[in-house]
């Protein structure tokens, strides 16, 4: 798995309701030794994956996106955002107009170098879940308006599948037993134990002793899945359970452009699928056919609407591959041509 490296500078770009500030980190481009005093550069916005229920900002970090970024002279920004329970999309979808609105409206600085992130050339994107927040903040944020869109085996191009609504009977995440729901009570509807604080950073932890999880939380991301209850998290509508109207409606016959009208209109603005119009930014879909854990149906269905639509979208497919496959070890080498595509494809975007 990657880590990002130590050249950054750490900003706060909002406080949740318990003061606990949400970070973002901004990782300088390679500038020449002439700069002026105040340095116009393009961007790349990243939202990082977790299911929208794990990680933080440094979590499951591109590296390689990060390092062809700045060597691009692309200033790279990853943000924090609120995570699921207590926090929904709708919250979630806040704080990414929130980062957008924080990038027009500030400098940056790196050590003694000041940048000004250029409106006219932002690239948004992200890995799994936040290749969906990428996708919502094509359709959402209008200042600065994203001028690309990279989706990294983005979750959001299909919600209404087995996979999101159905509960498991049977291993399907990267051949990972099924977990035992009882151990995760404090966690599951009706919460007993009352909901958590707000939170924004969350990382994998385990016990010293037993090296098994010690983080509630990763168990949640897999367990919201293989329950078929992970929308209700996501749109906050647990009573009653989304998830299981549109599983009832879907299971009865009912056609699927008539079960998008059982989600309630004030929940709609969190599926991409929904917001797919003629004035969405081009975008680049990158997924592996392998991945369990949103399977690559997501992206095939997400281009297929963007196409239909009018957009400039392509879709690489990356045979053979499961999910995170660009954070591998050796996948600088391995995926040197897709990576090579992606760079190509941020260089036309900031020339627009």
């Amino acid at each position: 798995m990657s880590t990002p490296p130590a050249s950054c500078t750490t900003l706060s770009y909002k406080c949740l309701t318990n003061d606990k500030e949400v970070l973002l980190d901004f990782y300088p481009p390679e500038t020449s030794g002439n700069a002026p005093p105040i340095i116009k550069v393009p961007a790349v916005v990243f939202f990082h994956a977790g299911g929208l229920i794990l990680g933080n900002r440094r979590f499951l970090f591109p590296t390689w996106l990060q390092k062809r970024a700045n060597s691009l002279g692309y200033a790279f920004i990853s943000a924090d955002y609120q995570l699921l329970l207590p926090g929904t999309g709708h919250d979630i979808l806040n704080d990414v107009r929130d980062v957008f609105k924080y990038i027009e409206e500030n400098y940056f600085t790196y050590r003694k170098t000041t940048f000004e992130i250029d409106p006219e050339k932002i690239v948004v994107a992200g890995g799994s879940s936040g290749g969906g927040l990428a996708q919502l903040a094509a359709a959402h944020v209008t200042s600065p308006k994203p001028k690309g869109v990279l989706a990294l085996y983005a979750m959001g191009g299909d919600f209404f599948t087995s996979h999101w609504l159905d509960p498991k009977t049977k291993p399907f995440f990267m051949g990972r037993p099924l977990l035992d729901p009882s151990h995760s009570k404090a966690l599951l509807p009706p919460f007993p134990e009352g909901l958590p604080a707000p939170t924004s950073d969350v990382l994998p932890a385990f016990n010293p002793t037993t090296r098994l999880p010690a983080e509630p939380r990763m168990a949640l991301t897999s367990l919201s899945l293989q329950l078929g209850n992970w929308l209700d998290y996501y749109t906050g509508e647990f009573e009653p359970s989304l998830s299981k109207t549109l599983r009832d409606a879907l299971d009865a016959g009912v056609p699927r452009l008539t079960v998008r009208d059982l989600v309630p209109e004030r929940h709609r603005s969190l599926f991409p699928t929904f917001l797919v119009n003629a004035s969405w930014p081009p975008t680049l879909l990158v997924h592996g056919t392998a991945d369990t854990a949103v399977p690559i149906l997501s992206s095939r269905r997400m281009n297929i609407l963007l196409k239909n639509a009018g957009v400039d979208v392509q879709l690489i497919e990356v045979e053979g591959k499961e999910h995170l496959f660009d954070i591998e070890q050796n996948a600088d080498v391995e995926f040197a041509g897709v990576f090579d595509k992606v760079e190509e494809f941020l260089k036309t975007c900031m020339q627009k």
